[in-house]
């Protein structure tokens, strides 16, 4: 489709940087190079430009251009939530979480309904040891999209780490009702059964998540389940 349109159109910078970013996600990274040449070529201050070479970048594993690459865009272009969010994914990838959590911030800000965000923004949180923020994080998440199970899972396994053991099994328990085959999810379960008196119930979903080979969950059958 979008060789057609650049045919239609071959001076629209967009199509060839949307194009590279296709051409890079299909494994042709050379390729998706050449069309971005061809749209800096038409526009050489183009946001999306930058922002696409940055995600070429780092799938090539040069994070350093990755950054100076959507740091451009962000330049270019200062409104766009999903810059801020790439940026984001970039700065975490890297350990960088303090920076990753301001980049959060910035694409909420131009951007709140993004369950999406919301969700990264909780994993940030926990990384700098802000577990309550991270919890509002993926309860927000929650409200914008109840069906989001990984953030009824992270959910629950904040509340988990907090000794609150019946809500993180209620959490837990959402995220298998929308995911039956949730591996970890039945491993976490398992523990908050244990911690709250309720081995039957905890070896049961430690048997369940070694179906779903959770390898885990096997050294808890055999430290608590076999007598």
């Amino acid at each position: 489709l979008l060789d057609s349109a650049i045919t239609l159109a071959p001076k629209d910078p967009d199509l060839f940087a949307h194009r590279a970013l296709a051409l890079n996600r299909s494994g042709a990274p050379e390729l998706a190079r050449a069309d971005l040449e061809k749209a800096f070529g038409l526009s050489g201050n183009h946001a999306n430009t930058f922002a696409n070479q940055a995600g070429i970048m780092l799938s090539v594993g040069n994070p350093a251009e990755a950054e100076t690459a959507i740091n451009q865009a962000i330049r270019n272009n200062n409104k766009v939530a999903a810059f801020y969010a790439e940026r984001g994914a970039l700065h975490a990838a890297q350990s960088n979480f303090v920076l990753a959590r301001i980049d959060y911030d910035s694409a909420l800000l131009l951007d709140p309904n993004d369950q999406e965000l919301w969700f990264n923004r909780g994993l940030v949180n926990e990384k700098i040891n802000q577990p309550a923020l991270a919890l509002e994080d993926y309860r927000y998440a929650i409200t914008l999209d109840e069906t989001y199970r990984q953030a009824w899972f992270m959910s629950g396994s904040v509340l988990l780490k907090q000794g609150k053991f019946s809500e993180s099994i209620e959490d837990f328990t959402m995220a298998l009702n929308l995911a039956p085959d949730y591996a970890a999810c039945y491993h976490n379960r398992g523990i908050a059964y244990f911690k709250s008196g309720h081995r039957q119930a905890a070896c049961k979903d430690w048997n369940s998540a070694v179906e779903f080979k959770f390898d885990l969950s096997v050294q808890m059958l055999e430290k608590h389940c076999r007598n």
